[in-house]
C-alpha cells in the first residue's frame, strides 16, 4: 500500500507508523510549518522520501506523481480545495484532526478547548471532505485536562498518546471496508487561526479570567503579553515545585 502523510503535526504518531509497517510512504511538508518542526521531521525520519512543498499546484503534482492509495492529513496547514478532491475521488482521504469532533472543528483548537472550560480533548481521525471537519468519524482517543492544563502541555500529551492512535488507526485502515459512523451534536466552536493579537490581555479583567487566558496562549508562538508604556511584556507559567521555569507548563 502507497501512502502519503500531509504533515503539520503529530510527527511522532507518523514515525511510529512508518517504522513499523512495511507499506510504501512519503511524506510532504509545507514551507509554511514552524521550521523547527520541518527540521526535526527531516533530521529523524527514517525515510527519504520527503518533499517540501510552496502552493497547491506543488502539492497536486507531487501527489500524483507518488500514485498514493491512502492519503492522510496530520494537522495539514492549508485547506484542501476542490482541485484536490476531484484528482483523488478514488482512494481513501483521511485527515486527523487535533480535537474531539465534532465539538472543535477548525484551525487552533487548544485554547479555545481551554477557554471554555472543557475537562477533556483529544484526536480525531475522520474522512476528508470538501466541507471542513464535517466527514464520517474513524477513531477518537481522548485526554483528560484540567486547571493546570495549557496549550503547551495538551499539545505534549496529544503527541504522547499519538503513537498509540496511530497504531489504531492504521489497523482499520488495512481493512478493506474502513469502519466509521457520522458526526452528531452540535459544533461548540470552529476555532480560527490564532494570531499574536489574541494573545494581548487586558489587565482590568479579573485575575482568573487573566489566568485561564495565559493558559490559552502557546508560549512558543504566540505567548501572553500585556503593554506597558507602548511596550509588550510576555508572561509565562511554571510550577511552584521549581524557581526557574524548568517545570514550566
Amino acid at each position: 500500500m502507497k501512502i502519503i502523510f500531509l504533515v503539520g503535526a503529530f510527527y511522532k504518531g507518523v514515525f511510529e507508523i512508518i517504522n513499523k509497517s512495511h507499506n510504501d510512504y512519503k511524506i510532504i511538508l509545507h514551507k509554511s510549518n514552524p521550521r523547527h518542526i520541518n527540521n526535526l521531521i527531516i533530521e529523524s525520519s527514517c525515510i527519504e522520501n520527503i518533499d517540501i512543498i510552496e502552493n497547491s499546484t506543488e502539492l497536486l503534482e507531487k501527489l500524483s506523481e507518488f500514485s498514493p492509495d491512502v492519503i492522510i492529513s496530520t494537522g495539514w496547514r492549508r485547506i484542501l480545495k476542490a482541485p484536490f478532491f476531484n484528482t483523488f475521488n478514488n482512494i481513501k482521504l483521511i485527515n486527523v484532526h487535533p480535537a474531539i469532533l465534532p465539538d472543535f472543528k477548525g484551525y487552533h483548537t487548544e485554547p479555545y478547548v481551554i477557554m471554555n472550560n472543557e475537562k477533556e480533548h483529544g484526536i480525531t481521525a475522520h474522512f476528508l471532505t470538501e466541507e471542513l471537519d464535517a466527514g464520517d468519524i474513524i477513531l477518537q482517543m481522548r485526554i483528560p485536562i484540567n486547571e493546570f492544563s495549557t496549550v503547551k502541555s495538551i499539545k505534549e500529551d496529544i503527541e504522547n498518546i499519538a503513537p498509540t492512535f496511530f497504531d489504531q488507526l492504521f489497523q482499520l485502515i488495512e481493512k478493506e471496508n474502513i469502519p466509521s459512523f457520522k458526526q452528531s451534536g452540535v459544533t461548540k466552536i470552529i476555532a480560527p487561526k490564532r494570531t499574536p493579537k489574541d494573545s494581548e490581555l487586558n489587565p482590568k479583567e479579573t485575575l482568573e479570567k487573566l489566568y485561564h487566558m495565559i493558559r490559552a496562549c502557546d508560549p512558543d508562538d504566540y505567548p501572553a503579553y500585556f503593554l506597558h508604556n507602548n511596550e509588550r511584556v510576555f508572561i509565562r507559567l511554571w510550577t511552584e515545585r521549581s524557581k526557574t521555569n524548568n517545570f514550566e507548563i
